[in-house]
């Protein structure tokens, strides 16, 4: 459908009207810690914060009038009814992953600046989620009259499992079509596939007390500590004294030494550090490892030495650039030690020949393999007509010429059938840190209030598209 530029001209004089208070509720929701804890607390599964959260968006979504639900604080929904049965539905999370290291500022006081807004949870995925709830509210006052309803969805953990959007679907129907408003423009097709695995290293008998690390599965982790017993202080700091990101002291239980990296998603790891590596690679280069130890060590600094499956066999498996991974959180439990793997990976890649290099890696050093889940890639034709003319409207709206495009990210869009992502973010975007700051995941994490803003005129034409096509 062409784009009407009375219609977007509309749009622009409501956002500008509407702006204030649109940064304001972004802000509100941002300020909120929803870090996702599973405690299984009544009516707050995921926490006091995810639930202060859900509780924050649903009144912004009745005071705009729409007709809200809360899915016993597993999730909520905004509804604005239609004609015909059928939905289309909008997803969007209100958990964040832990705010980690390295900011320079206050994650949780946010504030606006030189178009931006900054704060954990503003790129993901609080600004898009109030974005849509505008988009809901801009085409109502505007007198858009769609033919089936939209249902907007505010999850509560979409970072660490997705069971709240299952939690709905047992109790509510499937939308006709849906996008996730967690993604980057234009038409997010396919998504890759999230494998998630333990590696158990034995490492009975050995000088290890203690060894953790990472903060989320799916992040690189900043911060990893690992205690030996029996091992000389003196020596060990004269060992580690020209390792930067390395810290020793003295510990009850004997020499704890702790690790500096630098985060990122695993789908976007370009610049991290992974602290778990760090540690690994040092207690073997300086001979601090032996018997099993020194196989578990060897076995981490192998399989986290890069982060696209080069390090664990699986470089090779498809085409060039296709797989990333990170060892995202580690552990002791009595002799065995766990690394938590989460991986990416495209659909064309064959994934018992990836388990079984991976499960090789592991065996040759002592160690088992277990699978935890495996999430298969999701995939849409990228000819498929509404594909093409969601496309076209964001690429009139934006004057770009991008094409449907495939993401490492995971979307809520991988667990609901006829769903794609669409925004808001921008891929080539830039922001105003270094590389390794800004982003989603990541410190000092921003959202581009204009990149907002383009989303609620091309949702509004993009829901028009949908409308026609159902």
């Amino acid at each position: 459908m062409a784009v009407d530029a009375e219609l977007l001209r509309k749009i622009d004089e409501w956002m500008t009207a509407n702006m204030d208070e649109f940064l304001k509720d972004i802000i509100s929701l941002v300020k909120i810690r929803s870090v996702g804890e599973k405690r299984g607390i009544h009516n707050a599964p995921y926490g006091e914060g995810c639930r202060r959260a859900l509780d924050t968006a649903l009144r912004i979504c009745d005071r705009m009038g729409f007709a809200t639900t809360d899915y016993d604080g597993y999730c909520g929904t905004a509804l604005i009814k239609g004609k015909e049965e059928k939905q289309m539905g909008i997803f969007t999370h209100l958990d964040i992953v832990p705010e980690g290291q390295g900011w320079s500022f206050d994650p949780f006081a946010p504030f606006v600046s030189d178009g931006f807004i900054f704060g954990r949870g503003a790129l993901d995925n609080k600004g898009a989620a109030v974005a849509t709830m505008y988009t809901m509210k801009c085409m109502q006052d505007l007198g858009i009259k769609l033919k089936n309803s939209v249902l907007l969805f505010f999850g509560c953990n979409e970072e660490s499992g997705m069971e709240d959007v299952a939690y709905y679907f047992k109790r509510q129907q499937l939308p006709a079509f849906s996008f996730t408003a967690d993604s980057d423009f234009s038409v997010c097709n396919s998504e890759y596939g999230i494998l998630s695995l333990e590696l158990e290293l034995d490492v009975g008998g050995s000088a290890l007390v203690d060894f953790y690390g990472g903060k989320a599965p799916n992040m690189v982790p900043d911060s990893a500590a690992a205690i030996l017993k029996g091992t000389d202080f003196d020596a060990a700091k004269k060992k580690l004294a020209g390792y930067e990101n390395i810290t020793v002291e003295k510990n009850e239980e004997g020499v704890k030494i702790s690790a500096s990296g630098k985060t990122s998603h695993v789908a976007f790891p370009e610049g991290s550090v992974n602290a778990i590596w760090v540690i690994a690679q040092a207690l073997n280069e300086q001979g601090m490892a032996e018997g099993k130890l020194r196989n578990a060590m060897c076995c981490i600094e192998t399989a986290l030495g890069d982060c696209y499956g080069k390090g664990l066999g699986i470089d090779d498996n498809g085409e060039t650039g296709k797989v990333t991974h990170t060892g995202g959180l580690i552990s002791l439990r009595g002799e065995k030690l766990i690394l938590n793997v989460n991986i990416r990976y495209a659909s064309n890649i064959v994934q018992e020949k990836m388990l079984a290099a991976i499960g090789n890696l592991v065996a040759g050093y002592g160690g088992k393999l277990h699978v935890i889940s495996n999430d298969p890639p999701m995939y849409i034709p990228a000819d498929t007509p509404l594909i093409q003319e969601l496309n076209g409207i964001c690429n009139d709206i934006l004057s770009t010429d991008y094409k449907p495009h495939d993401t490492r990210g995971g979307t809520y869009a991988r667990k609901i059938p006829n769903a794609i992502g669409y925004g808001p973010n921008i891929g080539t975007d830039t922001n105003p840190f270094e590389p390794g700051k800004g982003s989603g995941h990541q410190p000092d994490e921003v959202m581009r209030i204009k990149n907002l803003t383009n989303a609620i005129k091309i949702y509004v034409f993009g829901l028009m598209a949908i409308d026609k096509h159902i």
